[in-house]
């Protein structure tokens, strides 16, 4: 049985991305169900644009698969 807390999860992602863009991708997407377009309207300085946004996701849920595979 897995009786980690949800914010220890949390932790445990969030370490295994390198950059702000990658945790702000991973919670802005996946905690707070945010669109592109928002993320790119509350965090410019991180993604100019919505396809920054896709590219970027793409890269962090390719990381997370990869790293929980091995």
């Amino acid at each position: 049985m897995d009786t980690d807390l949800p914010e220890q999860r949390w932790r445990k992602l969030a370490a295994q991305l390198p950059t702000a863009a990658e945790r702000l991708i991973l919670y802005g997407s996946f905690v707070l169900n945010m669109p592109p377009r928002t993320l790119c309207h509350y965090c410019p300085e991180h993604f100019p644009d919505v396809q920054a946004v896709y590219t970027l996701k793409r890269q962090v849920l390719m990381r997370l698969e990869h790293r929980t595979a091995n």
